[in-house]
Order: C-alpha cells, then structure tokens, then sequence
C-alpha cells in the first residue's frame, strides 16, 4: 500500500503537479500531501515559474486582464478567484491594474 502510495506521489513530482493541485486530484488536504512525501522521503520541488494558486492560472493570465483594463475586482470575477488573490499576485508581480476607484480611468 505505501509503495503504491508513493510511486502515485512519483508519479504527479514528475508531472510537475504543485502540492496543491495533487490535493485536489486526491481529494486531500495540502498539508497531508506534505505529509506523505516527506514520509516516504520524497523530493517535492516548488513548481511555481508560472503557476500560482489553487486555481492554476498563470501569471500571464493576470497580466492579460490588466492590459485590457480591467479592475482587480472584474478581474477576480473573472477569473473566479477573490479579489485578495488578485490583488496578492499583483503586488508580488508588480502587475498594474486600472484604478476602479476613479471615475476618470
């Protein structure tokens, strides 16, 4: 059973999966899949050159929407993501928004 578990958990480190979305696959919490990869001695890289989150859109992505003028707000209502998550990715990313706050924008 623990081989099994294990060569699965191989198997999606190969894939490149983040942790988080073989949590969503295995129907598991993030931290149990920590868990088990540090059991079984497991090395489990940060995928994250272009990936963020647990909805898996690419920076790229954030990038576009506010290119076309979006608001953090119609992005994130976009995007179905909170406006937390956007506004996170873009101070990390330096990503400009359009200000939803002025009229004159």
């Amino acid at each position: 059973m623990h081989t099994k578990r294990a060569a699965l958990l191989q198997e999606m480190i190969d894939k490149r999966m983040s942790r988080s979305q073989a949590a969503m696959v295995l129907g598991k919490a993030t931290t149990s899949i920590s868990s088990m990869a540090e059991r079984y001695s497991l090395d489990w890289p940060l995928f994250t050159d272009t990936i963020r989150g647990r909805k898996g859109f690419s920076i790229e992505e954030y990038e576009l929407y506010a290119r076309q003028g979006f608001t953090k707000m119609q992005t994130a209502q976009a995007m179905g993501v909170t406006w937390n998550s956007v506004d996170n990715v873009a101070r990390h990313h330096k990503i400009k928004f359009k200000d939803g706050r002025r009229k004159d924008d």
